[in-house]
């Protein structure tokens, strides 16, 4: 979700696949609440694509932290960046919505006006098993993503060395595929830094072969990702197999990082346009379940249109409204860099 470093090389294979996961949860989400309204018919396909979706941003987040952090790492310094990439949209969007809500409507008035600090660090969404809070916007993954970002600079220790690597890549992988048998209730496994932290690492991993001359591991994961959907398109009982969803997204991965170079000639107004759309993703992340519920949604029961003339118009709107989401946002991140300068 977060935008890529400008310190090295731009890869516009990452801002592709951004971009394709963003559709991924559009088209999930979509799909899932135009359901429930009873405006569409119900299909499984879009609950893998969007589990492949969240896979993939995972892997993005760690990828794009590691192509572009070379040489000494600076702990304020990507802290702060951090922060300035995330907060800013989500505190103009989650105070509207508090605004509309709260202040204007008297919504959640029972819920202890002190859990605002689950909202103000953007964890509301990740600590909603523990009770009510004033969650809005930014859903479990904003606040796993965040506690990760936390974890972030002992990972990057953890792979300095072949043997340590390798260890960390065993521990890490083993506790991902254990957490769901033994993840204590109401927890979901799959909403927690313990079901996520490995496809993060997995990103970084990818980070080192994506522009490598001799990109083994990209074509490994092409090999590993087809196996293991090949296993995944048998007639399992319930869901399909948890590796399934990473492999296919790390099979999406190896796809647009040997297509790369190749990206690199694309014509400046497609390059410039793919760009432009990878950078809304976050906002678009933050406002497309609202705006898909509170207006798409209604407005579909109103006119009576089919559910397939929806989406793109959906999708649009989303976009037009991750951008504004972002201009309004630049003052909060102006004040903000000024107040995390003077802290530094």
């Amino acid at each position: 979700m977060d935008s890529q470093p400008a310190q090295n090389r731009y890869l516009p294979e990452l801002d592709l696949v951004r971009t394709a996961a963003t559709a991924l949860i559009l088209v999930y989400h979509f799909a899932a609440e135009f359901a429930a309204a009873g405006l569409l018919p119900g299909a499984a396909w879009p609950a893998f694509g969007a589990e492949v979706g969240i896979e993939l941003f995972f892997l993005l987040s760690g990828a794009s932290l590691c192509w572009g952090r070379g040489g000494r790492f600076d702990a304020r310094r990507y802290y702060a960046g951090r922060a300035l990439a995330i907060y800013p949209c989500f505190w103009v969007g989650f105070a509207a919505l508090f605004l509309y809500g709260e202040v204007l409507h008297g919504n959640n008035a029972g819920i202890p006006k002190w859990k605002l600090v689950f909202s103000v660090l953007g964890l509301d969404g990740y600590l909603l098993p523990l009770g009510a809070n004033f969650y809005k916007i930014g859903e479990w993954f904003l606040g796993c993503l965040l506690l990760i970002y936390l974890l972030f600079p002992l990972l990057r220790r953890l792979q300095n060395g072949r043997r340590r690597c390798l260890a960390a890549t065993a521990a890490l992988g083993a506790v991902w595929l254990v957490w769901p048998l033994c993840c204590p209730p109401p927890w979901d496994a799959a909403h927690t830094v313990l079901g996520r932290v490995f496809v993060f690492w997995c990103g970084m991993l990818a980070a080192r072969v994506l522009r490598a001359p001799r990109r083994l591991g990209l074509l490994a994961a092409l090999a590993g990702g087809g196996a293991v959907l090949a296993l995944a398109a048998l007639p399992w009982p319930g869901r399909w197999p948890q590796p399934a969803a990473l492999c296919a997204a790390l099979l999406v991965l190896a796809l647009a990082g040997l297509g790369g170079p190749a990206l690199d000639r694309w014509p400046r107004a497609a390059g410039a346009a793919l760009r432009w759309c990878a950078r809304q993703s976050y906002a678009v992340f933050l406002v497309h379940h609202v705006f898909l519920t509170l207006v798409a949604v209604p407005l579909a029961r109103r006119l009576a249109l089919p559910a397939a003339v929806w989406f793109l118009p959906y999708a649009a709107a989303c976009l037009a409204l991750g951008a504004v989401l972002v201009i309004v946002a630049k003052p909060v991140r102006f004040v903000l860099a000024k107040a995390l300068g003077a802290a530094r």
